[in-house]
């Protein structure tokens, strides 16, 4: 971290003794400080719904996600969806590899579980994802 922090020190410096870098890049830390402040907000509920938490999720997003990322050219799409990828997505996507449902429904139960731990259960998002109570059974720590 110490080598990250001098890295980008001695980036700024050279950015702020060029006038043309100062101008041209100058405002990019207030920038990208003022991005994390506004997703501030929304971080909490976006991790917790965007990480793939069981195989059967993952492969959902991908089915809903790849229409629309095919309409734009290779390297405009996210990284999973460009040309080079698109073998291994498929392969994901299209396997016979065996999913163990019960597998799949305890995954989904525990993250559900977290989510509401994690924002309350009268939270918008929790209440969308599950609708009513959700599975009573407590996992069980070791």
């Amino acid at each position: 971290m110490a080598r990250k922090r001098d890295d980008e020190q001695t980036l700024r410096a050279s950015v702020d003794a060029d006038p043309e870098k100062r101008k041209k890049f100058g405002k990019v830390w207030d920038d990208v400080a003022a991005a994390y402040q506004r997703f501030q907000p929304y971080y909490k509920e976006y991790s917790l719904t965007t990480v793939a938490f069981c195989e059967l999720c993952d492969i959902a997003r991908n089915v809903l996600r790849l229409p629309e990322e095919m309409q734009k050219p290779s390297d405009q799409r996210l990284r999973e969806y460009r040309d080079s990828a698109l073998p291994s997505l498929n392969q994901q996507i299209y396997s016979t590899a065996p999913i163990s449902d019960s597998l799949q429904i305890a995954m989904i139960a525990e993250n559900f579980r977290f989510m509401q731990r994690q924002l309350g259960p009268d939270n918008e998002l929790v209440k969308k994802v599950w609708p009513g109570k959700l599975p009573s059974r407590q996992p069980k720590c070791t």
